[in-house]
């Protein structure tokens, strides 16, 4: 090309007497050029591939863009017209800079063709729903001095089309996945009436394709003797007919295949596909995953499936089948020589296998198996010898951290444990939830995972430890019981409410600054991803806080609807010091952090409101007793007390009195309550703890509390009833034999006969019900029983207890009850008689008072004895028969003399 001169292109110059002058200088600038070709987009990908022709004879058109708009519009000028050589190939040169447009003709050989490849679409086809826009044969781009745009390429499907792809379909399912191999190279022939009618090759993706085909009746063949061939496939695929390389009777009519192998068809011009598969009867098999120290390179040591109790499976890692022939015989795999067989993932123990495997196509021949590193800053423990492979190679970056790895391997009919084993290259606190909530490493999601430094630096509480796994369980101790029992750091009272801000949490940050995020499970579904589960989302410091001293108050708004009004609610949280803000805060429930520790809690939260709240617990000398002594300010829905203590540490907690100390069911009105401690000795310094026992069956503990018995205890003259009330415990007991767990009891429950009553009339008086008691404990009456005993209507029942004019009573004197949603609870004690066990209480009405001898066919409860085991608080269900029974020993039973009871003065 002629260039652009940018100067002026002659000077005169006037030389004489021997003067130079330098100045006559002349500038040009290259041309501008804009090609390059038109091709038979066969498979209709919108790109040319290797075995995709160029179109010849295609006239191209060359326009200044006037108005700059990249199309050919009015009031643009034609400046060239060229055609296209045998490749296809075109090029306009020689360009000033200014905005041109390329038009295509579709006249010629493309008059019928379909346009495929737009420059336009940058490489996506014109069918592509994705496409950038509609392609119409132009293109439109500004050209400057020297540009070469060797881009403006034009795809077209023409008419008559048959293809397209041979490949290893490997998992045999007859599509083509991703990962799978094409077959490249290989040599297709195109016959009409038993002649060969054209030829071509595989490109290097293995597709194949014949174009501008007359109607007619076509076979295509795959030469599977070509040089290029695998050895050891078998075909498994083929559109329609025998899997013998070839498909016939392919049918082309108005320019469209309408029939394959004799089944019609539409759109399948290009479904002309041949699949192949390695196949044979081998075995090969392995496990991935964590292995644990002693490091041997294997999981599970020398068994071919599944992993330690100490070590941990990675499932889901894509593992990789190649078959290496090494034809140069160097022992190096060099390029070319290994052909893809497949892939497969491991499973939820570790465990991965490949069956069906070729035996190899002659010496030579081996496995190749390989994958990459399954997550960061691993170790991998397998090296060569740990396994029967020939050979381990390990991958690693500048650190020392495996990237990836393979094992070759001989062919034989079965191999095992070609195990990929890890470890970590740093210490790892895990959390303890059940796996729903992701908490080990095999979980999905991924556990909680905090990179513990040697100098620990950021954590909750006083402590961190480090476990090789997560530790789930339906309690969320494991953790507790691995190594040091390191949550400490996250409490609550468990006095919640629904509502803003009706739960306190306290967290202490006893180490660093980061990032501390909180989940609750409030609708208990085993995931923290829904709404409002994050609770805690903010930097904290250990010097940060009300006091400046790491401890942190945060009320919790609690979901309405979350907390039982009648039972126990269970609530799994986690929480996580993390050293930076997660991107996502929601999700960070799961995942790495590169410091810091996760505590996780399984938290049993009372329905109803406050229980107890205490306010003080003593042990003192009182009466020349050693006597505990605590004082509740509220109570509510509590069914007693139990008191222990414990010489030191690491001794057992051992019980004053295996019997409950019941509470006075006064409440919301807290009272003081006593208990004597009459084998404590004097001087010792004892720990001591309160069990609060719930209605609902619950145990909430308070303390320890520190105590040193000064005085010496010394003995009070009882009568003979009080003294056999308190024997048991003052009975000295080995710390062995305190600290047993009592057998449990059977449960007591009832035999439900009912006899037909008739309802009162209005005003008519309600006849009094006889409960009668056999064993000590929290007893629940259900209205429903009462309600069937009167002859009443049970809310008229549930009115009477929460008025107060239900009175209950033993032996003339009141016994306090605690109202409930469909019934009431009292606490009762057997009759001490050698007639009988059977206490008996009166449920009496308004003004009736104590019965002394009423009229009328009295009502009792029945107690049986059946083979469960109780609950901690000793419910017991009452339904209720009446039937006439005499001779039942009252007794009152409330003059012990090892604890009393007398309301807080408010």
């Amino acid at each position: 090309d002629v260039s652009f001169p940018t100067t002026v292109t002659n000077h005169t110059i006037t030389i004489s007497g021997g003067n130079t002058n330098l100045t006559a200088d002349f500038g040009f600038v290259l041309p501008g050029a804009i090609g390059d070709t038109i091709f038979w987009d066969l498979n209709r990908d919108g790109t040319q591939n290797d075995n995709e022709d160029g179109i010849s004879n295609v006239t191209v058109m060359l326009y200044y863009d006037v108005d700059g708009d990249r199309t050919n519009s009015a009031g643009d000028i034609l400046i060239a017209v060229t055609n296209t050589i045998t490749n296809g190939f075109y090029l306009f040169h020689g360009l000033l800079p200014s905005n041109y447009v390329v038009v295509v003709s579709n006249g010629g050989p493309i008059a019928t063709s379909m346009i495929m490849a737009d420059p336009n679409n940058d490489g996506l086809s014109c069918l592509d729903p994705l496409r950038i826009e509609d392609c119409d044969g132009e293109y439109g781009l500004p050209i400057t001095y020297g540009q070469f745009f060797m881009g403006a390429d034009f795809g077209y499907t023409p008419p008559g089309v048959i293809g397209d792809y041979v490949w290893i379909d490997s998992n045999d399912n007859g599509i083509p996945d991703g990962g799978e191999a094409p077959i490249p190279f290989i040599t297709v022939t195109l016959y009409s009436n038993g002649t060969a009618v054209a030829t071509t090759e595989t490109g290097a993706d293995g597709y194949y394709g014949f174009g501008n085909l007359y109607d007619g009746n076509y076979r295509v063949v795959v030469d599977t003797n070509d040089t290029e061939f695998p050895a050891g496939l078998t075909q498994n695929y083929v559109y329609n007919g025998a899997l013998d390389s070839s498909t016939t009777n392919i049918v082309v009519f108005n320019g469209v295949v309408t029939n394959v192998g004799g089944l019609n068809c539409s759109e399948c011009n290009l479904d002309v596909d041949f699949g192949y598969r390695y196949v044979g009867n081998n075995l090969l098999s392995g496990t991935i995953g964590l292995d644990a120290q002693p490091f041997d390179g294997l999981m599970n040591g020398g068994n071919p499936s599944g992993y330690a109790t100490n070590e941990a499976p990675f499932p889901g890692v894509s593992v990789f089948l190649y078959l290496w022939h090494d034809a140069d015989n160097n022992q190096g795999i060099g390029s070319g020589e290994a052909a893809y067989v497949g892939s497969t993932l491991t499973i939820t123990n570790g465990d991965y296998s490949f069956t069906g495997l070729p035996s190899g196509g002659g010496t030579n021949y081996f496995y190749v198996v390989s994958m990459a590193a399954p997550y960061n800053y691993l170790y991998m423990t397998t090296t060569n010898g740990s396994t029967t492979a020939r050979a381990v190679s390990n991958f690693v970056n500048l650190s020392g951290y495996t990237i990836s790895a393979y094992q070759a391997l001989d062919i034989q009919p079965v191999t095992t444990n070609i195990d990929f084993a890890f470890t970590f290259a740093f210490a790892y606190d895990w959390g303890d939830l059940p796996s729903s909530y992701g908490t080990q490493i095999q979980d999905t999601p991924l556990g909680p995972q905090h990179k513990v430094p040697t100098s620990t630096n950021l954590y909750l509480g006083a402590i961190v430890d480090t476990e090789n796994n997560g530790q789930p369980n339906g309690v969320a101790t494991g953790d507790d019981l691995n190594n040091l029992d390191d949550e400490d750091g996250v409490w609550t009272d468990k006095q919640w409410t629904e509502g803003a801000g009706g739960a306190t949490i306290w967290v202490q940050v006893g180490s660093g600054s980061g990032w501390l995020v909180g989940f609750i499970d409030w609708n208990r579904d085993g995931d923290m991803l829904d709404t409002n589960e994050l609770v805690i989302s903010q930097a904290v410091t250990d010097i940060g806080g009300d006091a400046s001293d790491g401890n942190y108050d945060f009320a919790i708004d609690v979901p309405t609807n979350t907390i039982s009004p009648t039972t126990t609610t269970v609530f799994y949280a986690r929480f996580r010091l993390m050293d930076t803000q997660p991107i996502f805060p929601v999700l960070a429930f799961s995942g790495v952090s590169a410091n810091g520790e996760v505590e996780d809690y399984r938290w049993e939260i009372p329905s109803g409101p406050t229980y107890v709240s205490l306010d003080r617990f003593e042990v003192l000398s009182r009466d020349g007793r050693t006597v505990a002594e605590w004082e509740t300010a509220t109570e509510s829905g509590t069914a007693g007390f139990y008191v222990s203590r414990r010489a030191g540490e690491g001794d057992p907690w051992v019980r004053l009195s295996e019997d409950l100390v019941p509470a006075l069911f006064e409440a919301p009105q807290g009272a003081v309550y006593r208990i004597a401690d009459d084998s404590a000795r004097p001087g010792q310094t004892y720990e001591y703890r309160l069990e609060e026992v719930e209605l609902q069956g619950a145990v909430n503990l308070h303390g320890p509390f520190t105590f040193t018995v000064e005085k010496p205890a010394r003995a009070v003259k009882q009568s003979a009833a009080e003294t056999a009330a308190a024997q048991v415990e003052r009975t000295p007991r080995t710390a062995e034999a305190m600290g047993m767990e009592p057998a449990p009891e059977a449960t007591r429950s009832v035999r439900l006969a009912s006899v037909p009553r008739t309802m009162k009339a209005a005003g008519e008086a309600w006849p009094a019900v006889k409960l009668g008691v056999s064993s000590k404990g929290v007893y629940f009456v259900s209205a429903a029983s009462v309600a069937a005993a009167v002859g009443a209507g049970e809310a008229e029942v549930l009115e009477k207890v929460a008025d107060g004019t239900a009175h209950l009573s033993v032996q003339g004197a009141t016994v306090p009850y605690r109202p409930a949603v469909n019934g009431f609870y009292f606490y009762g004690e057997p009759a001490q008689s050698q007639y009988t066990d059977v206490n008996v209480y009166w449920l009496t009405w308004e003004t009736q008072g104590v019965p002394s001898g009423f009229s009328g066919e009295p009502l009792r409860m029945d107690v049986e004895i059946a083979s469960s085991p109780p609950s901690p608080a000793e419910v017991v269900d009452y339904r209720a028969r009446g039937h006439f029974e005499e001779n039942v020993y009252e007794y009152q039973g409330r003059g012990d003399n090892w604890f009393w009871f007398e309301m807080k003065r408010s």
